[in-house]
Formats: C-alpha cells, structure tokens, sequence
C-alpha cells in the first residue's frame, strides 16, 4: 500500500459482509486498522458507522 500511496493511488477495501461483521464485533476498531494500513475507500455495509469511527479517531490525531 505505501507504493500506491507514494504514487497518489487511492486504496480502496471492501468490507461487505464478513470484515464488516468482525468491525461490529470489535467495536468497529478494525476501520481504524484498515485506515492507519493505508485505506483511504470503504466499500462497506456500515457507512454512518465506520465513518463516526473514523472521524474520532481523526479529530484525536
């Protein structure tokens, strides 16, 4: 992921169904896994709450 990065090249993961299920099993901590590996997309069955995550662990940085 750090040559797509280097190389401006959004990264993009689809956590429909199972990824998903295990980020609701685990308080959606997952998404922030994904994110600080260099996810910049999510294709997921759970928008509103993989970006409220997102958006707390951001405002903590």
């Amino acid at each position: 992921m750090k040559l797509l990065k280097r190389k401006r090249i959004p990264t993009i993961l689809g956590t429909l169904g199972k990824l998903d299920a295990l980020a609701e099993s685990k308080n959606n901590e997952p998404y922030i896994n994904w994110y600080k590996n260099g996810v910049q997309i999510f294709a997921t069955d759970r928008p509103i709450e993989a970006q409220l995550t997102l958006n707390k662990y951001i405002a903590k940085q």
